[in-house]
């Protein structure tokens, strides 16, 4: 399976934190839709949120939110497994709440 995101770090990495958190939550967002359709999309765009995910951790500006993202990450992996930690979306208002500019963002959206 290829993944569009292998070799950006260094690039994602110059992306503000609101854009990298909206980026790994329009991942999934999109493997949300597809549970009941297509279990392989679903398992490429929870992979592709996990690449983002780790380029995010390797990057400095989380450090002080360094233990908040692990324990996202490990809710995104969760989705995996038979024993998710929530639904698709309880996940996904986690991850917005990683970062207040993107909670912003998308309240203004809706």
């Amino acid at each position: 399976m290829k993944y569009w995101y292998e070799g950006i770090g260094d690039r994602y990495k110059q992306l503000d934190s609101a854009s990298q958190i909206l980026n790994v939550i329009s991942d999934l967002i999109k493997a949300s839709r597809f549970v009941e359709k297509d279990l392989n999309l679903v398992k490429r765009h929870i992979y592709g949120a996990l690449v983002l995910l780790d380029y995010m951790i390797e990057d400095v500006k989380w450090r002080d939110r360094l233990k908040e993202l692990l324990r996202f990450r490990e809710a995104v992996c969760s989705l995996l497994t038979d024993r998710p930690y929530g639904t698709f979306d309880n996940i996904i208002r986690a991850g917005i709440m990683l970062d207040a500019e993107a909670y912003k963002i998308l309240k203004n959206v809706r």
